[in-house]
């Protein structure tokens, strides 16, 4: 199960951020693996005060994937390109002001009980 912090400057109403929801959780398909994005768990903070050094942001993201096992560098950009094309069409963020980090973990609890190994 993906864990996906969501951070945004602009305010969302419910549907949008259930929409955001669906469209990042698809976006771990392109993890191996991760085939089933029901599994993913978003979190969503908007309407944040984000800045650029002194520079307040209207339209910026930071998002944070923690993953169970470890990945090509090519599945991370992937991954990368599609959650900020999402966050471009759906929210008009524009890509140099959406950043994301991938976290990778070889232990990973579910369930009460703790899964071990490469990947899920």
């Amino acid at each position: 199960m993906p864990y996906i912090s969501v951070n945004l400057a602009q305010t969302l109403n419910d549907e949008q951020r259930t929409d955001l929801a669906r469209a990042i959780s698809q976006a771990v398909t392109v993890f191996p693996g991760k085939p089933r994005p029901e599994v993913s768990m978003v979190d969503i903070e908007d309407g944040k005060m984000m800045f650029f050094g002194d520079e307040p942001l209207e339209h910026a993201a930071y998002v944070e994937i923690g993953v169970h096992g470890h990945y090509e560098y090519e599945e991370k950009d992937a991954y990368t390109a599609q959650v900020t094309k999402v966050l471009g069409d759906m929210l008009a963020i524009p890509s140099n002001a959406v950043y994301l980090t991938v976290s990778e973990y070889d232990i990973w609890g579910v369930r009460g009980k703790q899964m071990t190994g490469k990947k899920e």
